[in-house]
């Protein structure tokens, strides 16, 4: 199940990155202790998410919760824990604990409950998001071996060339943006951006009719909608990753490819979201290759059910060692 084996992958990587922890997410016997309990549940209630980020007014009256208890009270332990820890602990570390001590120490006041906050949305951020676009991309080599193979001789060659897998390494692989791009053209991993008007303008459609939008308005842009539509791609359905090569993307319309926002409300994670997920498929295709399993329904089709995209039955592919 390729969404539970990136899951997991992101989850440690956040664990470590963000809290400087072991995540346990590769070892089902940590139990509570495990990062990996908590993914998935928290863009599961569909209902409960659309009332909550749509209709604010509602929710007053309703009180639901974003995050679940359970996943609350784990993060609130892990800071408090963490910090006591830390700040009697001479060794640095490279996380976003450390840059809010290292402020405490400038003497910035630290409240434990922000942090607690900041902690969860930087987990939520970097679990949920990523694996899903890595579960599409997954998908996408796995149906398309000839560009697996492609991207995995890339690998190969650069990591030889910079001897071993480094950040310098993994922005020499030219290749392997236009893999991640094209998978999140036809597969977004969010279908839609949420935005608020703030200064009043018009729009104008291709069918003549005006329409003028006031501050406050709240407002949906349908990302898939954009990202295959033929007006602007020749043949949306089809994976084709050289539409982002050096030469064609030079041709692509400006705000018609959105997987990360655009303008100033870009998506902050967009660096580490693409570092992270490079460095997992440099690792999963230099080692193992990806088949299709008959139990993913092809063409996928997503869930109504889910937050972000969720293939109907699942997203599975057979893993063998090169």
């Amino acid at each position: 199940d390729l969404k539970s084996l990136f899951l997991r992958f992101t989850g440690e990587v956040v664990a470590n990155a963000g809290l400087g922890i072991e995540g346990y997410c590769f070892e089902d016997a940590a139990g509570a202790n495990s990062f990996y309990k908590l993914t998935g549940n928290t863009f599961t209630k569909s209902l409960v998410t659309i009332i909550i980020l749509h209709f604010s007014s509602i929710n007053r009256l309703l009180k639901f919760n974003f995050l679940p208890k359970s996943m609350d009270e784990f993060f609130r332990k892990v800071v408090s824990e963490n910090l006591k820890v830390r700040r009697n602990d001479s060794t640095t570390r490279n996380d976003f604990l450390q840059l809010m001590i290292d402020m405490e120490k400038t003497g910035e006041v630290i409240d434990e409950e922000s942090v607690s906050a900041h902690a969860v949305s930087f987990y939520i951020d970097g679990t949920e998001t990523s694996s899903v676009t890595l579960n599409m991309i997954g998908h996408n080599l796995a149906a398309h071996p000839e560009v697996q193979e492609k991207l995995r001789k890339e690998v190969k060659s650069t990591i030889e060339k910079h001897g071993g897998l480094t950040f310098e390494a993994l922005k020499d692989m030219t290749y392997m943006n236009p893999v991640i791009n094209e998978s999140q053209r036809l597969h977004s991993g969010l279908g839609f951006l949420h935005k608020m008007c703030t200064n009043e303008f018009e729009l104008q459609g291709s069918d003549g009719l005006t329409y003028r939008i006031k501050p406050g308005t709240e407002l949906i842009i349908s990302v898939m909608g954009l990202h295959t539509d033929p007006k602007y791609w020749d043949n949306p359905d089809v994976y084709d990753p050289e539409r982002f090569n050096d030469e064609r993307k030079q041709t692509i319309e400006k705000m018609t490819f959105l997987p990360f926002g655009e303008g100033p409300r870009i998506c902050v994670g967009m660096r580490m979201a693409l570092l992270q997920m490079k460095a997992c498929l440099a690792t999963l295709l230099s080692n193992y290759k990806l088949e299709l399993s008959p139990r993913t329904q092809v063409p996928l089709k997503m869930s109504p059910h889910y937050f972000l995209s969720e293939p109907i039955g699942g997203n599975w592919a057979y893993i063998s060692k090169l």
